[in-house]
């Protein structure tokens, strides 16, 4: 992705000017760039710009004012001079990324419609190289089995193999096939069409797989609320969703060794068996607790005063918390001992 071009404008501390040393970050114009500007969701390219005499590390491009691409980076050696040629190389394995991920946010928003309806439309979305989030209107928490129908569908879609066609056309032509615009976004008289055979046809300026295989595999990693009826889906493809499947993997190998589930599948059914085990436990402790603050009523309640015309027990127990006390205390109603029961206990000092 080198593309040999021309550095026609330099811009330094908000001044045009003809070179700049190393060390300094710079905004600068190409005569043509193969660098994508942030744009529709989809963050920018980055890369390197170098010839002999100089290099600089793109971190950005956004689009300026008259339509062109703007870069920003930092000149890491050498003089930058206006009107150098140079190479200009964009960032191979993140751009491979970002268009998987894009490429899968058009099959994502196709498969929500499908699933939960056409009322789903986009309200957001970013692509990234390590992920996509993509926000939508909906009227409420998808469950997990729309969620899981929603990853399976745009899975199918991936392993279909379906060319992904991209052109440009007149936008009443868009229309005419169905494209779906973004709301408030505004387009031109011509437009570009990025469709996925039938399943998903969408006004788009990004970048996107030849064919929907290069995508790997999608995995949805959460689905959450961002404001009253519109909710937000982050996702991870390729490499990505293979490294969450292992890691979950992982996870799962840690479980089962914790348990002694001699599979996977067991593990399940091993939890079940500890936590009827835990609670069995649990209720033979609390029955021993009963008996044993019963036995301790038995001391607490022979104390007995007499105050006046009432009978008064006051004591400090021996026990652990409120939940004790208030255990006591009934044992205290049943058994008629006094008229009036105090009691308190010291609990973490």
């Amino acid at each position: 992705m080198d593309k040999a071009t021309t550095i026609t404008d330099i811009i330094y501390n908000g001044e045009l000017v003809d070179t700049v040393e190393a060390g300094e970050t710079i905004h600068f114009v190409l005569s043509e760039t193969p660098f994508y500007a942030v744009s529709g969701g989809q963050v920018a390219d980055q890369g390197i710009i170098s010839n002999e005499q100089f290099e600089i590390v793109v971190t950005e491009v956004t689009k300026a004012p008259n339509g062109q691409n703007l870069h920003t980076g930092e000149v890491q050696f050498g003089t930058v001079r206006k009107d150098a040629e140079v190479s200009a190389s964009v960032n191979h394995e993140d751009r491979r990324a970002i268009k998987k991920n894009h490429s899968a946010t058009h099959l994502l928003h196709a498969a929500l419609k499908e699933v939960l309806g056409d009322h789903v439309n986009q309200a957001g979305s970013l692509v990234e190289a390590d992920r996509l989030r993509f926000d939508f209107s909906h009227f409420g928490p998808m469950s997990q089995a729309e969620i899981d129908r929603v990853e399976q569908r745009v899975n199918e879609e991936i392993w279909n193999s379906i060319d992904v066609n991209i052109q440009e056309m007149p936008i009443d032509e868009a229309k005419q096939i169905g494209a779906m615009a973004l709301f408030g976004e505004k387009y031109g008289d011509t437009v570009r069409v990025v469709q996925i055979d039938d399943f998903s046809t969408e006004f788009c300026g990004g970048t996107h797989c030849e064919n929907t295989d290069q995508i790997g595999m999608l995995k949805i990693v959460s689905e959450s609320a961002v404001g009253a009826g519109t909710r937000r889906i982050i996702a991870v493809t390729g490499p990505e969703a293979y490294k969450y499947v292992t890691d979950r993997d992982e996870i799962l190998k840690e479980v089962q060794d914790e348990v002694k589930a001699t599979k996977a599948e067991d593990v399940v059914n091993k939890i079940s068996s500890i936590e009827d085990d835990l609670r069995a436990s649990q209720k033979e402790a609390e029955q021993l607790k009963a008996q044993i603050n019963k036995a301790k009523a038995g001391d607490l309640f022979n104390d007995i005063k007499q105050v006046k015309d009432l009978t008064v027990i006051a004591a400090q127990a021996d026990v652990e918390g409120m939940n004790d006390l208030r255990e006591l205390a009934d044992n205290w109603k049943s058994s008629n001992k006094s008229d009036v029961l105090v009691l308190a206990a010291e609990v973490n000092g």
